[in-house]
């Protein structure tokens, strides 16, 4: 099983400013291919899917999409912690972005790669992108492709943290 705590303190000491997402991808990338999922990266995006869409286009069968993004703000003077320290205090985990939104994509990995289903009768994808808080090239990316190999999801879940 894997340690979702110890997984948001990983991501949460890789610095991942918009724009500055490089680092925190190639950590992705190595964490779902230690665990034998292949991913699609586009710019500083990362796709992962799983289950029967991962060969074949098919709309018989439902799938379910699961974004977040892996970008930050920008650490500020105000931190009286190291923003990038991950640190864990009691039940408190410290690190800038830990709830916008590194405590989605650490949850969204772990549900990935731990999802029990009849691969053969549905889809799990998961997009984990870039530039939320710049408004920039983030699910965009995976828009048409998602639409033209894997078909249209019947649901998806959005880890942002809002008021909803």
């Amino acid at each position: 099983m894997i340690d979702v705590v110890a997984l948001l303190a990983d991501l949460l000491r890789i610095p991942s400013v918009s724009g500055n997402e490089a680092d925190k991808v190639r950590f992705i990338v190595e964490f779902f291919a230690t665990h034998g999922h292949g991913v699609r990266v586009s710019g500083r995006n990362v796709l992962v899917v799983r289950g029967v869409g991962a060969s074949r286009k098919t709309a018989e069968f439902p799938s379910l999409l699961l974004n977040t993004h892996t970008d930050t703000v920008p650490d500020s003077p105000s931190w009286t912690r190291d923003p990038w320290s991950g640190e864990v205090a009691g039940n408190v985990i410290h690190g800038l972005g830990a709830t916008d939104a590194q405590a989605s994509v650490a949850s969204f990995m772990a549900a990935f790669v731990e999802a029990r289903f009849d691969e053969s009768r549905a889809t799990l994808l998961l997009a984990l992108t870039c530039d939320e808080e710049r408004r920039g090239e983030g699910l965009e990316h995976f828009i048409q492709e998602i639409h033209e190999r894997h078909s249209v999801p019947e649901a998806a879940v959005v880890g942002e943290p809002t008021a909803m």
